[in-house]
């Protein structure tokens, strides 16, 4: 892109430096310089990128949903203070694709929810308050495992998640609701890092971070479309 300088990646995945649940304490501790951080697992410290949870059947269009919010990043200051908070910088924002309940059993009406245990990432789980269903806090990795060993009895998903964790394979029934969309994380950079790198640097790792949101975007409606 135009810069005299290199980056040298030493990348690391599966947990390996830290699990989904702590990946917003391992970017601000700097022991990843750059990571993705799951909003939706930090309702509480990060509620402002949680706020498509509190409207639901609003939008479930994921490339709507990406927009929407690198838009918010971009107009209202507060989102980008809140990163700042826990000493990093937003790089762009990552949407996911409608969420739907994916069961053992099949689910005909709102009755058979009764008792069922379903598994459901950070903020997730209030949208099950009222349904008789019990929450399980969970992320996508530990699904497969969890329902198939009895501890779950489905989950509520979005389509995108099922595929590649296989959970169509030990809950095989998939209710479509359509409860909306969610902007699930950010890619984020320790923000003493990215203070220390030159700006034409820091230019470069800005600039992408549409180009991501919008290749996450087609690769999720990718898999919708061929559910």
């Amino acid at each position: 892109m135009g810069s005299d300088n290199r980056i040298e990646r030493a990348e690391a995945y599966a947990g390996s430096l830290f699990n989904a649940f702590n990946a917003l304490e391992g970017a601000e501790s700097g022991l990843a310089d750059l990571a993705w951080v799951g909003t939706i697992f930090e309702p509480e410290r990060l509620p402002l990128h949680n706020v498509h949870f509190y409207a639901l059947f609003a939008v479930s269009c994921v490339h709507d949903l990406a927009e929407i919010g690198n838009e918010l990043h971009a107009r209202v200051p507060a989102m980008d203070e809140q990163w700042a908070k826990h000493n990093q910088v937003h790089l762009g924002a990552m949407a996911d694709g409608s969420n739907h309940v994916i069961t053992k059993e099949p689910i005909n009406t709102i009755d058979d929810l009764q008792g069922l245990k379903l598994l459901a990432g950070g903020a997730v789980a209030n949208w099950l308050e009222g349904t008789g269903a019990v929450a399980v806090y969970a992320a996508f990795p530990e699904f497969y495992n969890s329902i198939s060993t009895g501890v779950a009895d489905g989950a509520v998903m979005t389509i995108n998640g099922m595929h590649p964790f296989k959970i169509h394979a030990v809950a095989p029934y998939t209710t479509l609701v359509d409860m909306v969309g969610p902007i699930t994380g950010s890619p984020t950079m320790n923000a003493d890092k990215f203070n220390c790198v030159p700006e034409d640097v820091q230019g470069v790792l800005r600039e992408p971070g549409g180009e991501f949101s919008q290749m996450v975007a087609d690769a999720v409606a990718g898999r919708e479309a061929g559910f």
